[in-house]
């Protein structure tokens, strides 16, 4: 992310967006580096607290943010970006915006997303890309949990905390495991990582999902144990730590049964907009 002033809200909702070519480009890329692999993969791109509560920002920001129109909605509109990769690409904006005045999409206190806006995320991508209708599948049972903000170190001597609902995942009947020994045959490999975790749902209906994001996708596992056996996640902000063969390994370990797996990548508006998934492929998919 740039660290300009401000950065985190003028460059996600487009205000001091400059390289929308950048950008389709981005979009375009993940579809074509994933095709040339075989590999089916979707991408959801998480629209980040001050685009969806811009009426919450100082006036003068809101102001500003208002006066030109978001990146990613340009970029999805544009001839640039080709058909196929506009089908694999998920942005829920709209849907959140219906919604946010009776669901947290974020816990008050936080920058991550979590609680509520990850539960509907997870069910919204698993709807538009796979056809799975939630209504089909039990849910999940939800325990309310104060948390403290995953920005409190930044403030420090103020207390900041929310209440996020989180899966109850022993009355659920799923397990979570969140160490590098879940992955047998890489956990040399995983032991270098960070944000990783292993779902299992013995009673859930579809085989496996493959989770690859940045931070902000890393509330959203557990709400997809709902539908898959098993659900995979990695995040990739601790990929350079990995020698090309460690890399190579996660790969293989990753994309293994490609044909049977379902694969989504998520990033929040502003690493989409710097370059993330062209840096990600780029060791993932070389």
């Amino acid at each position: 992310m740039r660290d300009d002033p401000y950065s985190a809200i003028f460059y996600t909702c487009g205000y001091t967006f400059k390289t929308p070519d950048s950008l389709q480009f981005q979009i375009n890329h993940f579809t074509e580096r994933h095709q040339a692999y075989g590999i089916a993969a979707k991408l959801m791109i998480a629209p980040s607290a001050p685009v969806v509560y811009t009426e919450d920002l100082p006036s003068w920001q809101a102001k500003r943010c208002r006066s030109v129109p978001l990146p990613i909605n340009l970029a999805l509109q544009s001839d640039k970006v080709k058909p196929e990769a506009k089908a694999n690409t998920f942005y829920p904006l709209s849907h959140f915006l219906a919604v946010k005045n009776t669901q947290a999409i974020f816990p008050k206190t936080w920058f991550h997303w979590a609680g509520d806006g990850t539960r509907l995320a997870a069910e919204l991508s698993v709807k538009q890309f796979w056809q799975i209708d939630a209504a089909q599948y039990p849910p999940l049972h939800i325990a309310e949990t104060t948390l403290p903000s995953d920005v409190s170190h930044l403030f420090p001597g103020v207390k900041l905390e929310s209440k996020v609902p989180l899966v109850d995942f022993a009355a659920s009947g799923v397990t979570e495991c969140r160490v590098a020994n879940c992955f047998p045959g890489i956990t040399d490999v995983m032991d270098k990582m960070w944000g990783i975790a292993l779902y299992t749902n013995p009673k859930a209906k579809n085989e496996k999902l493959v989770l690859i994001s940045d931070s902000f996708g890393l509330s959203l596992g557990p709400w997809y144990s709902r539908y898959y056996k098993n659900v995979v996640q990695v995040a990739t902000n601790a990929l350079e730590r990995l020698t090309p063969e460690e890399t190579r390994r996660l790969r293989e370990y990753l994309y293994d049964k490609k044909d049977s797996t379902h694969f989504l990548y998520v990033y929040h508006d502003g690493t989409m907009q710097n370059g993330r998934v062209e840096a990600d492929l780029k060791a993932l998919l070389p």
